[in-house]
């Protein structure tokens, strides 16, 4: 699957814009999002590859600059000693109740999988058996179902 060229966009926060990068399908059509959480140094090669991957099978992915309140937008940490304890320090100022609140809007709060998404994917394998078969056999909800019902997801909230 081609992709549109990566877009940025300055999502506001509390704390000041937060540049997030957009990674999706050149196709037209409503796609199932994915919020990739980048590692330390922010949103480096690796992560842009990752992103890049996951678009390439349905997907739209936003990759959030997780350190938007200490560093200028488009901030990357060097691999090495000391981006690492640069990321580790920002690590630990940042307040995790913040990054969650911030972040929680852009995700399901139930995790059930996306059929057009898995469909999104058997189209890609080029595969005859895959363009012919159902979605709906390729996923089994019963247990998140159940992890729902016994309100498990819900106390992940509280």
């Amino acid at each position: 699957m081609t992709l549109r060229e990566t877009e940025a966009i300055d999502l506001p926060t509390p704390n000041g814009p937060m540049r997030t990068h957009l990674f999706r399908p050149s196709a037209p059509g409503q796609y199932p999002g994915i919020v990739l959480y980048s590692e330390i140094f922010q949103m480096t090669g690796p992560i842009a590859r990752t992103a890049a991957f996951l678009a390439g099978h349905g997907f739209l992915v936003a990759v959030p600059e997780i350190y938007h309140e200490f560093l200028p937008a488009g901030t990357v940490l060097a691999y090495d000693q000391a981006g690492a304890d640069q990321g580790n320090r920002l690590k630990t100022e940042k307040e995790r109740e913040e990054a969650y609140e911030i972040l929680g809007g852009f995700t399901q709060r139930k995790p059930y999988p996306s059929l057009e998404g898995i469909k999104n994917i058997l189209a890609d394998l080029n595969l005859p058996a895959a363009k012919t078969a159902d979605p709906k056999d390729f996923v089994d909800t019963r247990y998140l179902e159940e992890l729902d019902r016994s309100g498990f997801i819900d106390g992940l909230y509280r």
